[in-house]
């Protein structure tokens, strides 16, 4: 499963999650289509991400971001539905 990870890098799939999960809670198809991924792909990775199998570097989950994005991901997975804030 790690080379399939790879694949796709981290900043899109952190771009995608923040999307479909709440507060955003965009269409799944939406947000497939406008990365160019299936929608397969982002339900992996949001049952991923709500299991807490998917995780990142600790560097961002510090809050630091490569990018020097103002708003890095941190998600909240205390609750089924999870929320990206």
């Amino acid at each position: 499963m790690a080379s399939a990870m790879s694949k796709y890098g981290q900043t899109l799939r952190e771009a995608a999650l923040r999307r479909i999960l709440p507060p955003q809670s965009e269409s799944m198809c939406t947000v497939a289509r406008d990365y160019g991924i299936s929608v397969q792909k982002l339900a992996n990775w949001k049952k991923m991400a709500l299991s807490g199998v998917l995780t990142f570097d600790e560097e961002e989950e510090t809050g630091a971001c490569q990018h020097n994005c103002e708003s890095p991901i941190k998600f909240d997975l205390s609750s089924k539905r999870g929320t990206v804030t």
